[in-house]
């Protein structure tokens, strides 16, 4: 929130791939087809994060570095409690004084496993977690997330009492949901988050990734990324204060994998509304956004929503329609 960019280096290691990945994943994710390799050791893993060190090299030239296995990284499974201890040792002995990974909120529950992070790397240590939704409906069968938020709740006190900070994801354009609903529900997310001790939340507008369930439904015609706008219409809905730290992502073509499509605006303010975006997560100022977005009869609140059925029911419907061999 400097009003500049600034260098933050992504290390993804290869590892063994995430279990709930494997176990069939959320709709829209497949992020861990770049880091999915089952045969790989504990030494490959470890020639990984030299290679990444001396490519960097003196990282205390960085705010802080963002390392992740494209999973779990605190899964034991993914990444065994010695390696990934030997892989923090390493980074902080490389000059790296503040680090960033991701997990599920499950592997964020045992504390002995906290503590022996915090002993591995004494420096600023935080866990993105991928919330997604505040409705449990949403989140675990909408997103397919498997959290239920006694779950996230347990893992924020175990952060806290840890001495570990977390922030979380939250995905807009969720598939099934009206305008209305995406939005209260990702306003609710963000809340939700702060309201268990997060410092920050990033707004994930869901891209169109092939092999996921909304490829395919964006493939049949069920469904679409959202809108631009809607980035706005949450940050609008925040007070202040939490407005000012959530970052709105997702919607840029430079990412991996190549999206199949984005989230976007009408042509005539795409490239506005996507400018305005990328200057707020970099200045944070609410009346500049709005100012350099405009206004466009493409707003969504303009947009007629589905109809009036319940989530559960439209979610059956379209399913039945697209899978007819399952019913």
């Amino acid at each position: 929130m400097s009003g500049r960019p600034y260098m933050v280096p992504l290390v993804i290691l290869r590892t063994r791939p995430c279990r709930w990945f494997s176990a069939g994943g959320c709709v829209m994710c497949n992020y861990e087809l770049l880091a999915i390799d089952e045969g790989v050791s504990d030494d490959d893993v470890l020639e990984q994060a030299r290679a990444a060190i001396a490519q960097l090299g003196d990282l205390s030239n960085y705010p802080y570095l963002l390392l992740t296995s494209q999973g779990s990284f605190l899964d034991d499974e993914e990444v065994p409690s010695a390696l990934r201890t030997e892989i923090l040792q390493m980074f902080w002995r490389a000059g790296l004084r503040a680090v960033s990974t991701e997990s599920e909120a499950r592997y964020c529950l045992d504390r002995q496993r906290l503590s022996a992070i915090k002993d591995a790397f004494p420096g600023r240590f935080s866990v993105g977690i991928g919330l997604e939704a505040a409705d449990d409906y949403i989140r675990n069968v909408v997103i397919n997330k498997g959290l239920p938020e006694h779950m996230f709740v347990a893992a924020a006190e175990s952060l806290g009492y840890s001495g570990i900070g977390f922030y979380t994801y939250v995905s807009l354009g969720k598939p099934f949901l009206s305008h209305e609903e995406d939005l209260r529900d990702a306003v609710n997310a963000i809340e939700m988050t702060f309201k268990h001790g997060g410092f920050m939340a990033v707004v994930e507008m869901i891209n169109i990734q092939p092999h996921t369930l909304t490829h395919r439904l964006w493939e049949a015609g069920e469904y679409k990324p959202c809108n631009l706008r809607l980035g706005i219409d949450v940050l609008r809905a925040l007070d202040p204060e939490l407005r000012a730290a959530v970052s709105i992502k997702g919607f840029d073509a430079d990412i991996s994998p190549i999206p199949v499509a984005l989230p976007s605006s009408c042509s005539a303010c795409d490239a506005g509304v996507r400018k305005a975006l990328n200057e707020w997560n970099l200045n944070r100022d609410f009346d500049a956004l709005v100012a350099a977005a405009g206004k466009c009869f493409c707003h969504p609140a303009a947009v007629e929503s589905p109809a009036s059925s319940n989530i559960g029911q439209r979610v059956s419907e379209t399913l039945k329609r697209l899978f007819p061999e399952l019913i």
